[in-house]
């Protein structure tokens, strides 16, 4: 049904077929043997089986490429990284503008009332008007209402007129205008201290950095599909050996009952065969709920329901030479390699700190000017600024970038040893998993012989039907035991893939390790 990923081992369910088929030979010698009527029974619940069987199989099968690919599609975690560096780039074209001068352009518009105001305890008018004789003149009356004011000498009348405003009398008079003001300023850095060249180095570093968080999620994704898939797989196996053993105790109950009925048996055995098939029932049920949550959880990192057959991948078993690989593993490792470009951040992070107590020159300038036709003002110069005394603020930074860089060189250390020791484990499960194989091969075999032999001494009268059970029982259990055997092996080498820090292409034989 499927093929072994690792080490040419056989199909997780292998010897499956041939152990049925000895038993439903055994039944139908026992239906001979009583009733006709057995092996008709048994013979419509096989067609009735068969056309369910054909019926389900409607939809392509998915493979392990394809379920990966569609889960690094809909990933949040993947969607999140790629809006991450989204935001570094953007952050570094903002570095890249301070190169560059800044122009600034300001235009204000305004409008101002003012009012006058005076009094009468100084002689107003004079120049202009009809000429007078005098002070004392009616005209000089007329002016200054009341009087107490003088009109000029040469006043008269016009001259009162012209001073309207007597003693403790006040006039006022609005006086609006608009005014337009418009600026246009000019700012170009000449020197800061290499402050924009460290800036440009830390978000180079932060979208490396990014872009490999990119390639590690996507990785992760593909290595947690490839488990959910094989998950799947195995869980859909376990199920069909469980549904074969229930219909198997169903066989040996109805065997039962009709040996039973034409008193060759017992109500022991029937006894027996119902306890059986009731466990079986049991261990299906199970089966059947761990396949629903496998394709459930399948089917989150797809972020669709997993209707389709799932087809069996052939995994390619890694290579590995210890201890040349190990190193080179190592290195290859995304999380390391994001580490390593942190610790060059934090390094050139301590020198743009340092570097904020150096000096800063600028080239400026401004024109100003009032309406279209106003007047006009402008400048240009250099300006600079020093700080000289910051009561140890850069000091401190740059102590906690020194920290900062102290403990990233300690997790760098501690995460090699972390993966030495996660590839060596994953080396210790493939390797358990394949003798694992071996020994479940070797109990299958055992089981079958030992189901054929209670079969034999059952049908000549010398056994008992509690021994068919059982033998069927440990059949049942060294099929599931080789079926778990072989899909550990396959996520074994799923593991070590991930640990090696290789492309997840390379379980389906896509990709090639490169050790240079």
């Amino acid at each position: 049904m499927r093929t072994d990923s690792s080490a040419g081992s056989a199909s997780p369910t292998e010897g499956i077929p041939a152990a049925r088929s000895a038993g439903g030979e055994w039944v139908k010698s026992t239906t001979r043997r009583h009733d006709r009527l057995l092996a008709i029974l048994i013979f419509c619940l096989l067609l009735a089986g068969g056309k369910a069987l054909a019926g389900g199989i409607s939809e392509p099968a998915l493979s392990l490429s394809e379920a990966m690919e569609q889960a690094i599609a809909v990933s949040p975690q993947v969607k999140a990284a790629q809006a991450r560096l989204a935001g570094i780039r953007g952050k570094t074209a903002e570095v890249w503008s301070s190169v560059f001068p800044q122009v600034n352009i300001s235009s204000s518009l305004s409008r101002s009332d003012l009012s006058g105001a005076g009094n009468s305890s100084g002689t107003l008018g004079g120049a202009g008007g009809f000429p007078g004789t005098g002070g004392s003149a009616p005209g000089g009356g007329i002016a200054g209402l009341p009087a107490g004011g003088s009109i000029g000498a040469s006043g008269g009348l016009g001259g009162g007129l012209s001073g309207l405003v007597a003693n403790n009398a006040q006039l006022t008079t609005p006086t609006a205008f608009h005014q337009l003001q418009n600026s246009l300023a000019l700012n170009q850095i000449i020197f800061d201290g290499f402050r924009t060249k460290s800036s440009l180095e830390i978000a180079e570093l932060s979208e490396r950095s990014s872009q490999l968080d990119i390639t590690a999620n996507r990785h992760k994704v593909a290595f947690e599909t490839a488990g959910a898939f094989l998950a799947l797989l195995r869980s859909e196996a376990l199920q069909e050996v469980a549904s074969q053993s229930v219909w198997q105790a169903r066989s040996y109950l109805t065997v039962a009952e009709l040996r039973l009925q034409t008193g060759t048996g017992t109500l022991l055995d029937k006894l027996q065969a119902t306890a059986a098939l009731a466990n079986a029932r049991q261990q299906a049920l199970r089966a059947k709920n761990a396949t629903e949550l496998a394709r459930i959880a399948l089917g989150v990192l797809l972020g669709r329901t997993v209707e389709a057959k799932l087809k069996p991948p052939t995994i390619a078993a890694a290579e590995v030479e210890l201890p040349h690989d190990l190193a080179a593993a190592i290195a290859k490792r995304s999380e390391l390699q994001q580490l390593e470009l942190k610790i060059a951040l934090d390094q050139e992070i301590i020198v743009l700190q340092d570097r904020a107590s150096w000096p800063v020159a600028s080239a400026i300038g401004q024109l100003s000017w009032q309406g279209s036709g106003g007047s006009r003002y402008s400048f240009v110069g250099i300006q600079a600024n020093w700080p000289i005394f910051d009561a140890g603020k850069v000091n401190a930074k740059v102590q906690q970038a020194h920290s900062d860089l102290a403990a990233d060189r300690a997790l760098r250390d501690g995460l090699r040893l972390n993966f030495e020791l996660e590839i060596q484990k994953a080396l210790g499960e493939r390797a358990e998993a394949q003798e694992r194989i071996g020994v479940a091969r070797e109990g299958l075999s055992a089981a079958k012989e030992a189901f054929r032999l209670a079969q034999i001494r059952f049908k000549a009268g010398a056994g008992t039907s509690y021994e068919v059970i059982d033998a069927q029982s440990m059949l049942t259990q060294a099929e599931g035991n080789l079926i778990n055997a072989q899909f550990d092996a396959q996520l074994a080498e799923i593991r070590l893939t991930q640990a090696l820090g290789v492309e997840p292409g390379s379980l389906l034989g896509q990709s090639k390790r490169n050790r240079e």
